[in-house]
């Protein structure tokens, strides 16, 4: 895992490994894909996404932001949450890509 630290706020990536998976290529994983997010104009990690997405729900006001990867995850966290509320989540983009979230009442 590796995250990066700014004004106002963090973000990171992680990589798994395998027995065979050296760890410098690891190091390269987990940095590729913290680097990929740096070079968007996403404001959220993809795990940073789904853990603000619940809150943003729970707001009294609107919310958008932007996020590097559209993860079938998350995804799933926004029809579970539909299911249960009447929030009404609009999403711009395709899974593994990027995206552009709107949350409101």
């Amino acid at each position: 895992t590796v995250w990066t630290q700014y004004e106002n706020g963090v973000g990171g990536a992680s990589a798994s490994g395998t027995r065979t998976l050296r760890a410098e290529q690891l190091a390269h994983a987990a940095f590729e894909r913290c680097f990929e997010w740096m070079t968007t104009e996403a404001s959220l990690d993809p795990i940073a996404a789904e853990h603000a997405l619940l809150p943003a729900c729970l707001a009294t006001e609107s919310s958008e932001f932007k996020v590097s990867e559209l993860t079938s995850r998350f995804l799933t966290a926004i029809w579970v949450i539909k299911q249960f509320s009447p929030v009404r989540i609009t999403v711009k983009g395709s899974q593994g890509g990027f995206g552009h979230v709107s949350v409101s009442r």
